[in-house]
């Protein structure tokens, strides 16, 4: 039997990939909400290390960090700018040859499916939207930290998609740690259920994501997000099917990183390299 969908999500490419497939494959997705503002409460941050200065984030991240920032100016959107960049880098880096509509408002135009901008996912506005919406499955694309009361809208369940082999590397930066750590073996993608624990519900599916030679940080994000909105679609199957069945996490493997410093950058660079030259056939 068809469910009614809900996407959860911010600004950002993955957002409308996972709408995307979703679509594509005639699931019912009855709205899609952005989390629009970054004062959210859905932003209750780790105390954050020291933020790096302009030039070290261009030494850290190259040229992509420098264009961004300087065509940034030129725009009215950075959202609109990030999307155009990402267009580019999915097709220069990931050599992807898919047709998406990058645009929330092109899915719009094109699936008629509903787009709402909250500011906070967290406030009692997002917890009417989403009870008039009345969605059966809440996906989870990207945001921070959500609230009970805002996971229990859904008649099922929410689920999230996570960009590791939980419980392993549970928050922020999932693929950029298991490469710091050399933990290949993690790189992938966990949908889960959502709990008021991190990163910490019940497994659902999971696939791993593989490095090959001309790989970067760009390009391994991109294989996750297209992995995540493929695992989406059957993990919405197996729920109209009757067929989900939760997986316990064993916590005593959990691990939580935030974001990297400088030093961590260079370094995972480092072991980036190395990596891709065992790959290489």
């Amino acid at each position: 039997m068809s469910k009614r969908i809900a996407i959860l999500t911010r600004y950002g490419f993955s957002g409308p990939y996972v709408a995307n497939k979703i679509l594509e494959n005639k699931k019912d997705l009855v709205g899609i909400v952005i989390e629009s503002a970054k004062n959210s409460t859905c932003n209750k941050a780790k105390p954050e290390k020291k933020k790096m200065s302009f030039l070290q984030k261009v030494k850290a991240w190259g040229i992509s960090y420098l264009v961004n920032a300087v065509f940034t100016k030129a725009f009215r959107s950075k959202y609109e700018l990030r999307h155009i960049l990402g267009w580019f880098l999915e097709r220069i880096t990931s050599r992807s040859k898919e047709r998406k509509f990058f645009f929330f408002r092109d899915i719009v135009k094109r699936y008629k499916t509903p787009v709402y901008l909250m500011d906070d996912l967290n406030s009692q506005d997002s917890v009417d939207l989403l009870k008039n919406l009345s969605p059966d499955i809440i996906i989870i694309c990207g945001t921070s930290i959500l609230q009970r009361h805002v996971l229990e809208t859904a008649r099922l369940a929410a689920i999230n998609i996570h960009s590791s082999m939980l419980p392993k590397y549970r928050g922020s930066k999932a693929e950029f740690w298991t490469i710091y750590n050399n933990d290949l073996d993690h790189l992938g993608v966990t949908i889960h259920f959502a709990t008021k624990a991190l990163d910490a519900g019940d497994i659902i599916l999971q696939e791993k994501v593989y490095i090959e030679p001309k790989d970067n940080f760009t390009s391994i994000r991109y294989k996750t997000v297209r992995v995540g909105a493929r695992k989406t679609v059957e993990a919405i199957s197996l729920f109209e099917e009757g067929k989900v069945i939760g997986i316990p996490q064993d916590s005593s493997c959990a691990s939580s990183f935030g974001e990297p410093s400088f030093e961590e950058i260079l370094r995972a660079k480092t072991v980036f390299r190395k990596l891709k030259k065992k790959v290489r056939v």
